[in-house]
């Protein structure tokens, strides 16, 4: 998987580095002759910014005069350290709730009734996972009044903000996984 992402960034990167290599190969080309063949600190610079895309790979760092510094390895190091924080996060906001609370906090969020079945066995865990979601700010409202008044749950829990936007992120993350699964079948 890293080797193919590696090939993708390399086809991705190719035509940045000819574009920026042509444009300032042009500029240095219209710079020079324009100025009767004289080479200069532009044509110099110039040329510079024609081949530094190429040896960007080669370079850890390039100084400039004028004080100016370019790391690549350090960007693209933190680069890498960025996307693993990203996709460990992604991890954790689809490993926050379970199934039956994530259904919970779904039906919440539509205007579709959700009375209590008073003489189902699973009250107690139902009751737990609506906890759960309130405990960690999904959910505002009663749980107790709503077990004791057994009506629809719309009526006593409401869903937050914060549970709002959990459930946009994790549409977001199950759009994002979709494809990413097709691709390794």
């Amino acid at each position: 998987m890293p080797t193919e992402r590696m090939a993708k960034a390399l086809l991705l990167g190719l035509p940045v580095k000819i574009c920026v290599s042509l444009l300032a190969l042009a500029a240095l080309f219209l710079h020079v002759f324009m100025k009767n063949d004289r080479v200069d600190g532009t044509a110099a610079l110039l040329l510079v910014i024609g081949v530094l895309p190429w040896l960007a790979e080669l370079l850890n760092t390039l100084e400039l005069p004028g004080g100016w510094k370019v790391s690549f390895r350090d960007i693209k190091r933190e680069q890498t350290e960025q996307r693993q924080q990203l996709e460990q996060l992604q991890l954790a906001v689809r490993l926050l709730l379970t199934e039956h609370e994530l259904r919970h906090l779904r039906e919440l969020a539509s205007k579709n009734p959700m009375p209590l079945h008073r003489g189902d066995w699973t009250n107690r865990n139902y009751e737990m996972e609506l906890r759960r979601l309130r405990a960690l700010g999904l959910i505002k409202g009663s749980v107790g009044e709503y077990f004791r008044a057994g009506d629809d749950a719309h009526k006593h829990l409401q869903i937050t903000e914060e549970g709002i936007k959990y459930l946009q992120a994790r549409a977001e993350q199950e759009i994002q996984v979709q494809p990413n699964e097709t691709h390794s079948d």
